[in-house]
């Protein structure tokens, strides 16, 4: 299953029309369109997006909204992608960039996405302002090395889709529409997502077909019979979601691929019953935190 957030309808558009996206009109908080993607292999991927507008708090929210009322099952894959300015470095009007790393421009947060995948574009980290970047001097630290854009809903779409899907699950594509926050016209940025996204289609369609085959036939537990006990037991004691079971599995999984062991690690976090979804939430991150260092 594909899922992908895009702030503005023109965005949205080349998607809409590739998939032969439909609204679902009974849906009124946000826009919401869903159809099907016929892979190269014939095989059959349902696709949503939401259109979520502008800024950090209506991306979450609809992001949140889209992801609660159809929760992400294995396998699927979620693509923000959309216009943003150029701060700094390499980088023409037109050109598209696949996001290694996430600055909060407020929260001065950072995010990584678990880049698994060899993308068709060149890689570029990125500040999420929560207003349009119009050159001014940045207040947060930022990359000093290669391309550095600007948006103003990737803080917002990571920190809610990480909620519902593991980092391995995140993609954030952008397209350089502006230099630091010139205004753009709608005709504009549908040319410019129409002509990024058609080097796109078939390489998102490859790597959902791979997160769904990983999800399939890489983990299908957690390893070793204690192990899978103390699991079943921390998820239980932090109120997880089924989505919330299967991100904790998949950093367990790579956890033990980087040489670590799964059941030592569940032993020194075992976890006193929370007392709310919450503060289930809370301990998840904490304990995604320690498995990445």
């Amino acid at each position: 299953m594909i899922y992908i957030a895009c702030a503005l309808y023109q965005e949205a558009l080349p998607w809409i029309e590739q998939y032969q996206l439909k609204k679902r009109a009974e849906l009124t908080k946000f826009q919401i369109f869903e159809g099907t993607a016929k892979t190269a292999a014939q095989e059959t991927l349902t696709v949503r997006l939401v259109i979520t507008g502008t800024g950090p708090l209506a991306a979450a929210a609809a992001c949140t909204y889209l992801c609660t009322l159809f929760e992400p099952e294995e396998g699927s894959i979620f693509i923000n992608f959309g216009i943003c300015a150029k701060i700094d470095g390499e980088g023409e009007i037109g050109e598209t960039f696949i996001v290694h790393k996430v600055t909060g421009g407020s929260s001065g947060r950072q995010y990584y996405p678990d880049m698994f995948y060899t993308a068709p574009v060149r890689e570029a980290a990125l500040i999420s302002f929560d207003h349009i970047y119009r050159g001014e001097p940045l207040s947060q630290k930022a990359d000093t090395h290669g391309t550095l854009l600007a948006d103003m809903e990737a803080e917002g779409l990571f920190y809610s889709a990480g909620r519902f899907l593991a980092l391995d699950r995140m993609v954030f594509i952008k397209v350089i529409s502006d230099i630091s926050g010139e205004e753009v016209s709608d005709r504009t940025v549908r040319q410019l997502c129409r002509q990024s996204c058609g080097q796109l289609f078939s390489w998102i369609e490859e790597i959902a077909m791979q997160a769904a085959h990983d999800d399939a036939q890489m983990m299908p537990s957690v390893p070793g019979k204690e192990s899978a006990s103390l699991f079943d037991e921390l998820c239980e004691h932090m109120k997880a979601s089924r989505s919330m079971r299967e991100t904790l599995k998949r950093h367990l999984y790579y956890y033990e691929l980087c040489g670590g062991s799964a059941e030592a690690f569940l032993k020194a976090h075992r976890q006193a019953p929370c007392r709310s979804k919450n503060e289930g939430k809370a301990v998840m991150e904490k304990l995604l935190e320690c498995l990445k260092q």
